[in-house]
């Protein structure tokens, strides 16, 4: 059983608890048990995915993976990938703002990437929106992750902008062995 903190403001948290039940039948129970206590509502109700580890397990095995790639495209998309995988995320892409493409993608966007590039533009001017999180890389790449399911709560979030971070690292190392290497 786990309980991670996914978001607090305005006097309400909203909290994500893992528990592993012998039998899928139990579920409504639980949620129906759990819709007794005062001030709490069951929000979703999702099969757990992958591996049962725990979030932050899974986080630092995805930052390996972003970190340990060589080639430049190559950690585009493991990033894309091992994000999706963290967040749960219907699909993940870089996003090259100024292009109006798709550099690298795990999942099948729904959005035009023309589109998605004048959206994240007047975005950050207004902030983001439930479904839909950004996260800048380097010039005009962005890491866009989204998922029509379930909001991205402020942590998920967080989450998302250090993976980033990771991958604007790997992918400067990448460029110098690549430079390395060329001389």
């Amino acid at each position: 059983m786990a309980i991670d903190v996914l978001e607090r403001g305005g006097g309400r948290a909203v909290d994500e608890l893992t528990v592993a039940l012998p039998d899928e039948d139990l579920v409504d129970l639980l949620v129906a048990e759990i819709g007794q206590v005062d001030g709490v509502d069951v929000e979703d109700v999702r099969p757990q995915l992958g591996s049962e580890r725990d979030r932050a397990v899974s986080v630092l095995a995805a930052a390996g993976a972003i970190v340990a790639v060589d080639e430049t495209d190559d950690v585009l998309r493991v990033t894309c990938r091992v994000v999706r995988e963290v967040s749960d995320a219907d699909w993940v892409a870089v996003l090259d703002v100024a292009r109006h493409e798709y550099v690298a993608i795990a999942g099948a966007p729904n959005q035009d990437a023309e589109w998605l590039s004048v959206f994240i533009a007047g975005a950050r001017e207004q902030g983001a929106i439930d479904e839909l999180a950004f996260c800048h890389l380097e010039a005009a790449s962005w890491l866009v992750v989204a998922r029509n399911h379930l909001a991205l709560r402020e942590v998920e979030r967080q989450i998302l902008d250090h993976l980033a971070s990771f991958a604007v690292q790997s992918l400067a190392h990448s460029r110098e062995r690549s430079t390395a290497r060329s001389h």
